[in-house]
């Protein structure tokens, strides 16, 4: 039997996860880089072309080379954002400099390191509306965080959601649930990481708000929003 099942959702502290999950990742808990998970579902194959479509969440894709009664036998958890936090968490990974393909290089407008906050939410809603054929990175990061974990009926398939405004105490609830307690949580791609630079405190994400980009968020990120109960927070 698995010790645990970790489902990676976008721009909620995942990659840290991801690294400190590693070493286990062969061992019992499950990963999106367990190998024999990548053995069975190549980037090519049409599950994994299928997810990155959104036609099925990456859940789905992992539950269908783990099997029905190991995924239902195992305990599965993955971490959420609030969804005005993740924007802002977003704009700074999306639009920073260098990139190995850069922000107008995909597609959008402006420099790299120069796109103003209220710029990104403008142009990013054509994501919601945009077809994909493969894979495309800005929808992958942006796109609601329950399409991630549900099932093609809307039903959530995990058994714990922990909360990147509570990492600490929902980490740590989860490494004693997979009996790893004495695992500990790095801080990567914190804004300036790819940089070289220490991470430094950022101000809440709200002051980059105006009442019209909360708006805007709040129409997209209605799903997430009212699956996790998340509200927009002024602290300005």
């Amino acid at each position: 039997m698995y010790k645990g099942i970790f489902i990676h959702v976008p721009k909620a502290a995942g990659t840290s996860m991801m690294d400190a999950f590693e070493p286990h990742q062969e061992s019992g808990l499950i990963t999106e880089n367990t190998s024999f998970l990548k053995k069975h579902m190549p980037p090519r194959s049409a599950p994994m072309i299928q997810m990155f479509n959104f036609e099925i969440s990456r859940a789905h894709v992992m539950k269908r080379v783990i099997g029905s009664y190991a995924w239902d036998s195992t305990f599965k958890f993955c971490f959420v954002r609030n969804p005005w936090s993740r924007y802002v968490s977003n704009w700074h990974w999306l639009t920073r400099t260098g990139q190995r393909t850069g922000w107008a290089d995909r597609g959008w407008k402006g420099l790299d390191g120069e796109i103003t906050f209220e710029d990104f939410v403008h142009q990013v809603g054509d994501i919601y509306d945009r077809p994909v054929s493969r894979y495309q990175h800005d929808k992958w990061h942006m796109r609601n965080q329950v399409e991630h974990i549900s099932d093609n009926q809307g039903n959530l398939m995990v058994d714990f959601i922990g909360r990147v405004e509570n990492v600490e105490e929902d980490f740590a609830t989860v490494c004693n649930k997979v009996g790893l307690p004495d695992v500990t949580l790095p801080h990567l791609n914190h804004v300036g990481y790819h940089q070289g630079q220490d991470r430094a405190s950022q101000p809440h994400y709200s002051v980059h708000y105006t009442p019209e980009l909360v708006e805007l968020v709040r129409q997209r990120a209605k799903a997430d929003i009212e699956a996790f109960e998340y509200e927009f927070e002024d602290k300005k």
